[in-house]
């Protein structure tokens, strides 16, 4: 199977609500938010690979679920690399990102030979 062809042409969109409506958020709770439009990998070449644009919401805290080879691993790293970037002021690979101040970032990953 070729790359290309691996890659789910689902989008993956982590969304914390569905319609707020006229919901007045306090600035404590929406400065805990990263909020970011058409997230792409940035190892990947968008105009060659079809690589998969995703909408992020995050709240201060979400559980990423999914099936083997489902992108858990892609998404968690270009969510990271998008908030590194954007507290340190530089470029995030998005059309739009609305990243909170981080006191710190953490992420650990393990890759388990089966």
């Amino acid at each position: 199977m070729k790359w290309s062809e691996a890659l789910d042409p689902r989008p993956i969109s982590l969304q914390r609500r569905q319609d707020d409506g006229d919901r007045d958020y306090s600035t404590e709770e929406r400065s805990r938010e990263m909020d970011i439009l058409r997230l792409f990998p940035y190892w990947l070449d968008t105009n060659q690979w079809n690589a998969i644009l995703n909408d992020v919401n995050i709240p201060s805290l979400f559980i990423l679920t999914g099936p083997n080879g489902g992108g858990k691993s892609s998404m968690l790293c270009s969510v990271y690399t998008a908030a590194l970037l954007g507290i340190c002021g530089l470029m995030v690979p998005a059309a739009s990102a609305v990243i909170s101040h981080l006191n710190s970032i953490m992420l650990h990953m393990k890759a388990y030979a089966t």
